[in-house]
């Protein structure tokens, strides 16, 4: 009850709601925090950019590191970022060029590589090494992330080269995989032996298993590769359960803490001030029950859609899928043929479940979401299929790639799906995507790169004329 009121009463002002919402968010009480915040923005002069800029910084980073709804956090820092400079504060606007071109990382390469430019040129010109480090390292993974393996190469190879701070461990992986996946696997594995932490974590620890397997594939030592990938999501999941497990306490202590106030309140105030709260926690809750009865319905909507989909797909492609991916005897294929039935007995799994749960749909969405997860395996995969359809069909993946070298590498494992008779749904699974729809747009995308003028799956048809010894 306290924590609703914190910021409640009186005449506003704007430092003092700044400094309330600065403790309010140690004690872990976002919204009232975001509250303060906002509140702090309404009052304070329009004049005054110094504090309106740290408002709405306060209010993009707990957009950036909460679940808070609204996701408008680069907007935020825009709006940082220009009071920042109508403030003359360098510093300041370093700080928000450096967190809005990480943000921007999710959803905008092109604007995050914009951004982070920006901020290293005024790191470098205001001689914060510290800054200046961060912001190569960030535009390192984001050129990575994007496939520009050698800008991704020479940033974190600069970052390593520079005497005046301590190169991240993490660095160091991202030049080993960006050189293993331009070819350079004995400078990759340097890189990796070469990288050392003061104090090792589990992320730097699924990192350098990353790194270690872009080696192995670099290689083509596939099995090493994938194994290496099994590790890695098994620590990963460990990661998540125990983020899990200490978010859970920190929620039970908030709440703990909520109590013990509300005992307090109930002790100290006057019946009528305790209805009153009453009744504005029972609106809000309405509110609540209302927003989330609206969400579930339209998740309910995409998740029948989905299985239906599934549903229909599924028993019409499986046979057909599995002779196909049966049919080679080549070999070495027989490690590939493993992997490929690992995944087509996700799928099968996958749909089992949809038969399972149509008339749950809430229960199916919890389960489907864990089968995404589990269903895209390791890199390894990957680089076995692409062999597989290389070797298949005419060596059609790495031509395509010789003639579109601005394909990424999901748009050709989307390929190499198609050529296999992949399905919607299946490439859906198996890419990691929870919207069935975002595979049309991929491959609109993927011809479009292309330049060709028909649809891609009629364009692959004619590509993939099989070898004579098929």
């Amino acid at each position: 009850m306290a924590v609703l009121a914190a910021c409640g009463g009186g005449e506003d002002d704007a430092q003092a709601l700044m400094e309330q919402g600065r403790r309010l968010e140690l004690q872990g009480y976002d919204g009232a925090a975001l509250a303060c915040y906002r509140r702090a923005m309404s009052a304070a002069d329009s004049s005054d950019h110094a504090l309106l800029a740290q408002a709405h910084m306060r209010v993009a980073l707990l957009y950036s590191n909460t679940t808070t709804e609204g996701h408008n956090d680069i907007d935020n820092y825009r709006l940082a970022l220009a009071h920042y400079r109508l403030a003359a504060d360098s510093a300041g606007v370093l700080k928000s060029l450096r967190y809005m071109g990480s943000q921007y990382r999710r959803t905008d390469r092109d604007s995050a590589r914009q951004v982070l430019n920006q901020a290293m040129q005024l790191a470098h010109e205001l001689e914060d090494s510290h800054a200046w480090l961060y912001c190569v390292d960030a535009l390192a993974r984001t050129c990575y992330l994007d496939s520009d393996y050698t800008a991704a190469r020479d940033l974190a190879l600069r970052c390593i080269a520079d005497t005046t701070e301590r190169t991240p461990e993490a660095t160091y992986y991202i030049a080993a995989m960006s050189l293993a996946q331009l070819g350079k696997a004995d400078s990759a594995q340097i890189l990796v032996n070469a990288a050392s932490s003061t104090v090792p974590s589990l992320s730097n620890r699924v990192l350098r298993m990353v790194a270690e397997r872009e080696v192995a594939l670099a290689r083509g030592d596939y099995r090493t590769a994938h194994l290496l990938g099994e590790q890695a999501t098994h620590i990963n999941d460990s990661i998540s359960h125990s983020n899990a497990s200490e978010q859970l306490r920190q929620a039970e202590q908030r709440l703990q803490q909520q109590e013990q106030q509300l005992q307090r309140a109930e002790q100290s105030r006057e019946r009528i001030l305790l209805w009153a709260i009453i009744g504005v926690l029972a609106l809000a809750l309405a509110f609540a029950a209302y927003v989330i009865v609206s969400r579930r319905q339209r998740a309910q909507e995409e998740q029948l859609e989905l299985i239906e989909r599934l549903q229909l797909e599924h028993t019409r492609e499986k046979e057909q899928l599995q002779a196909q991916l049966l049919s080679g005897t080549r070999e070495g294929d027989e490690q590939l043929q493993e992997i490929l039935s690992k995944q087509i007995e996700n799928i099968r799994a996958l749909i089992d479940l949809s038969y399972k749960n149509t008339s749950r749909p809430e229960k199916f969405l919890e389960r489907f979401q864990e089968k995404i997860k589990q269903s895209r395996l390791p890199d390894g995969f990957w680089g076995n299929l692409r062999y597989y359809v290389d070797a298949r069909y005419n060596g059609v993946i790495t031509r395509l790639k010789q003639e579109h070298p601005n394909l990424s590498d999901d748009d050709l494992y989307i390929i190499g799906l198609l050529c296999c008779g992949f399905t919607y749904a299946d490439i859906t699974v198996c890419m990691g995507y929870a919207n069935i729809n975002y595979v049309n747009t991929k491959k609109s995308r993927i011809a479009k790169k292309m330049g060709i003028d028909q649809p891609l799956s009629d364009y692959l048809r004619d590509q993939i004329t099989p070898t004579k010894n098929q």
